[in-house]
């Protein structure tokens, strides 16, 4: 995904830069589901839980048949010109150099946790600092702070692991990591 282009045998096909992918994970009980391998799981984002619709909003859904009567009259909010602009302005919101050897050490911590088999890679810490900036941009702001990586990090590193533990809940494991490295740091 991040090399942009895509090989199917021989055929190399170069992608848009506005590519990108939105996936949705099915229990494994589901026939013909099967896991993907921690190496292509980590070329994704982050994990985002959404959950079911309250009963109100999903009796509104059921009503309105959104993908049928509501989604053909659309209009975009903003055009790929405006989202490329975004990204391109995301990666100029500063970030201090300690959130980043914190955003490291994160990632450098889940690999040696007794718990956790294989921990992040060094892919886990480059999106983390990068979906900060996104999220500073988000909220207003030139630079990224430290509650942007403790909000953002059990998102972006835990679907990442993968624990010898299954006791342990990667998220907290990876909230308490990023909170002890960033007590770490010195102001």
């Amino acid at each position: 995904m991040a090399e942009n282009q895509v090989t199917v045998g021989n055929k190399t096909h170069k992608l848009d830069s506005f590519f990108f992918v939105i996936a949705t994970q099915n229990p494994i009980e589901v026939e013909g589901t099967y896991p993907l391998p921690i190496s292509q799981i980590d070329r994704f984002l982050m994990k985002l839980r959404i959950g079911y619709p309250d009963e109100e909003i999903e009796v509104g859904i059921v009503k309105d048949n959104p993908a049928i009567k509501i989604l053909p009259n659309m209009n975009p909010l903003c055009s790929k010109e405006d989202i490329l602009k975004l990204r391109e302005a995301s990666e100029r919101v500063f970030c201090d150099e300690r959130l980043i050897r914190c955003a490291v050490s994160v990632s450098k911590t889940t690999r040696k946790h007794r718990g956790v088999e294989l921990g992040a890679s060094p892919r886990g810490s480059l999106m983390l600092i990068g979906a900060a900036r996104a999220y500073a941009l988000i909220k207003g702001r030139a630079f990224v702070i430290d509650q942007d990586l403790v909000d953002l990090a059990p998102r972006v590193i835990a679907h990442r692991l993968k624990l010898k533990d299954i006791r342990l809940d990667p998220e907290s494991l990876v909230r308490e990591v990023t909170l002890a490295e960033l007590s770490k740091l010195d102001y």
